[in-house]
């Protein structure tokens, strides 16, 4: 995961158009809401801990969580297939959420949620903002080794499966068929 933060860090320092290796604005409940009704848009900065608090109070349901970096151009481009699905998909009962992965993208935090407002992304947004040994263990323990990537998870909190780079049609298919059961 290290080389994967430096290498991310180095390509959104550079400018460059792909992904490497793999303010907290205001309340943001805890529980994911699974409506589409009319939810302000917030950015919340987490640690790894409150993340894994965050993530757990959606037990008893389906839990999508999109892994991007606004420094990433595919990332960035896949985002608006996440809402739709989301859109989509909540009505089920399914949870979803993004989450920034680039602690660094925390001095730009404005930035990150002027995108997410643009994208209309009325879910549980968070930013990783934490020690970077402990952004690796996170990211290594949900085998998230690049983005853009699609972390599913069941309704005991484990991790199902994690899509890099899937597409929005067979990150659905997988999570529909992981709803039935």
């Amino acid at each position: 995961m290290r080389r994967f933060l430096a290498s991310s860090v180095a390509l959104v320092l550079l400018g460059a158009v792909g992904c490497g290796d793999a303010a907290k604005t205001g309340p943001t409940a805890t529980r994911l809401d699974t409506s589409i009704a009319d939810v302000p848009v917030e950015l919340k900065q987490v640690t790894a801990a409150k993340l894994d608090e965050a993530l757990a109070e959606n037990r008893g349901r389906i839990l999508v969580v999109d892994c991007w970096v606004l420094g990433c151009a595919p990332c960035v481009a896949k985002f608006p297939e996440f809402v739709a699905m989301r859109n989509e998909l909540s009505k089920q009962g399914i949870a979803f959420a993004s989450l920034d992965v680039m602690p660094s993208e925390a001095d730009r935090s404005e930035l990150v949620l002027a995108f997410l407002k643009k994208q209309n992304a009325a879910f549980p947004n968070y930013l990783l903002n934490d020690k970077p040994n402990l952004v690796d263990m996170w990211t290594d323990r949900h085998t998230v080794e690049a983005t853009p990537a699609t972390l599913v998870f069941d309704r005991q909190g484990e991790l199902l499966k994690n899509f890099q780079d899937g597409s929005a049609d067979k990150v659905r298919k997988f999570v529909l068929e992981a709803a039935k059961k």
